[in-house]
């Protein structure tokens, strides 16, 4: 099959795009288009089984598409991320190709509008209008089904489920050290719904110590975040930027994954990449989460401070539930967030 992906290189800030492509061209031929990536984290560059094009940001459209494409004869076109929706839809208008997106969340947190401190305004707006242009589309394609059931609500059609893969997914074999287990690792960005301060807060009489990897934070909640790092006893560090594998390596040696959000809202790869390498986490109990972790995290009441603080010293002091949770958490990620099972589904979904 002759696929042409359409991509966002300023989101695909260590090479997912490109990992996602490779896969997809073992048994199919892929060009994929982007504009340039958004180079956050020292990666590696990945090694292309597959014709790339990248153009500049401002000149994303299909008048300059068509100068870089020779011949327009694709099977399938799959936009990979929400943002190039409207590329894909204008794509399928003018070669009527059969034509698919993938929105990587449905943020309702950020866009309905009840939630009055995570809405966004002109965040609403952008997210509204890729949803007018999936219309459009021969299908949408949704990493859980509470975003599907969300599309389903506001525009009565169904979408499709392909689960996100671990990006950074052969590590494990390359780390021959046996793993510290010393402290509890947090990995994500230190804003308010990812519930950074509810973990330090969990913290406080346990006396754990602590790592935190971000790209990036909200500025005030970043404040909040210092001041509670200062009350606590335990060792806090935290490590801006780390490249794939010294993060990976970090989630291996940690003894656990913290991923306290607080909203509704797909999130959380860290678990998935903590499995990976053999570690398992504990999160706040969402139906969003319960569907990518199953029974392979602990889960606590959300907003319980005391519950995830219970959960957190569970995983610490029983090996034997840690090394449970680690043993099903691998077989998960194996048969559900890998490269190959997603390009699996895309083809499942290609050929429907």
């Amino acid at each position: 099959m002759k696929i042409l992906v359409l991509g966002n290189g300023s989101l695909s800030v260590a090479n997912q795009e490109k990992y996602i492509c490779n896969a997809l061209s073992v048994n199919n031929e892929v060009t994929l288009i982007s504009n340039p990536p958004n180079k956050l984290l020292e990666w590696e560059e990945v090694k292309l089984n597959f014709k790339n094009h990248i153009i500049p940001y401002q000149e994303y459209n299909y008048d300059v598409l068509n100068t870089d494409i020779e011949e327009h004869n694709f099977d399938v076109c799959l936009g990979l991320d929400q943002s190039v929706c409207a590329f894909v839809a204008d794509y399928k208008s003018r070669h009527h190709t059969k034509s698919y997106c993938m929105f990587l969340d449905f943020p309702v947190h950020c866009v309905s509008g009840q939630d009055l401190i995570n809405y966004n305004f002109s965040y609403a707006q952008r997210y509204y209008y890729w949803l007018q242009c999936s219309l459009d589309l021969d299908g949408l394609i949704f990493n859980n089904t509470v975003a599907i059931e969300e599309y389903y609500k506001r525009y009565k059609r169904i979408a499709h489920l392909v689960f996100y893969p671990v990006i950074s997914q052969y590590f494990i074999d390359s780390f021959d050290s046996e793993p510290t287990k010393d402290y509890v690792v947090g990995c994500h960005r230190l804003i308010g719904y990812k519930g950074t301060d509810y973990t330090l807060k969990a913290l406080r009489k346990l006396h754990i110590p602590y790592k935190h990897i971000f790209v990036s934070g909200d500025k005030a909640h970043m404040d909040i975040i210092e001041g509670l790092t200062k009350e606590l006893s335990s060792k806090v560090e935290y490590y801006k930027c780390l490249n794939d594998k010294e993060k990976m390596f970090m989630l291996y040696n940690s003894k656990f994954v913290s991923y306290p959000q607080i909203t509704e809202w797909i999130g959380g790869m860290s678990v998935i990449e903590g499995w990976s390498v053999g570690t398992p986490g504990v999160c706040f109990d969402y139906p969003v989460l319960r569907e990518l972790y199953g029974d392979c995290v602990l889960y606590a009441k959300p907003h319980s401070v005391i519950e995830l603080r219970w959960a957190m010293e569970q995983l610490w002091n029983d090996k034997d539930l840690n090394q449970d949770l680690a043993a099903n958490g691998y077989k998960r990620y194996k048969e559900l967030f890998t490269l190959e099972k997603m390009a699996e589904n895309f083809m499942r979904v290609f050929n429907d």
